[in-house]
């Protein structure tokens, strides 16, 4: 039987495919519930720290991947469309009820965009969400399964693995204050 952690690499890539925040989620919440006790017997647990580190960073390269630099979330996208005011209708009107073929095609694309935008923004908020919780469990894992020994080797993973720059400097700068205290 696969353990958990095991489940998250397919996790991932189901996510990069769909973007469904759920899968991201699932991802998440089997990372956070391994343990080393929870792996595989005679598993050496300074691997299955350094694998979960791994897994971690690319829960946060998936984050990145998806995220919207400079996303402007004071910007909500509109829930109801308006049709053309030629057409004199009301927002959120079937676009049936527009007799104009051309207004009616104007109403039906700009529906598709504002949709679009719904979509992207509910994304880019579920998505700053699940951030702060993957943060945080990274950080219980950083506290509770390493070492100030382990501060080198887990600088080389982040090095290596994190594809954002800001994010790579973020969470070293972070790893080495978790640890600076620690033995």
């Amino acid at each position: 039987m696969r353990t958990t952690m095991d489940q998250v690499p397919e996790l991932l890539r189901q996510f990069d495919r769909t973007e469904e925040i759920e899968v991201l989620r699932r991802a998440l919440d089997a990372l956070a519930s391994t343990t080393a006790a929870s792996t595989a017997p005679n598993s050496d647990s300074s691997d299955v720290v350094s694998q979960k580190t791994r897994l971690f960073l690319d829960v946060f390269n998936a984050i990145d991947g998806k995220s919207i630099a400079n996303f402007n979330f004071d910007a909500r996208p509109s829930m109801t469309t308006a049709p053309p005011p030629e057409s004199g209708l009301p927002a959120g009107v079937d676009p049936e009820s527009i007799a104009d073929p051309t207004l009616r095609a104007r109403y039906v694309k700009d529906i598709a965009i504002d949709q679009q935008k719904v979509r992207t923004y509910k994304l880019q908020s579920d998505l700053r969400k699940i951030d702060r919780e993957a943060a945080e469990a990274f950080e219980r894992h950083i506290e509770e399964g390493c070492r100030q020994a382990d501060a080198k080797i887990l600088d080389k993973i982040i090095e290596d693995t994190v594809r954002s720059k800001a994010r790579r400097e973020f969470l070293k700068s972070r790893v080495s204050a978790l640890l600076q205290h620690r033995r």
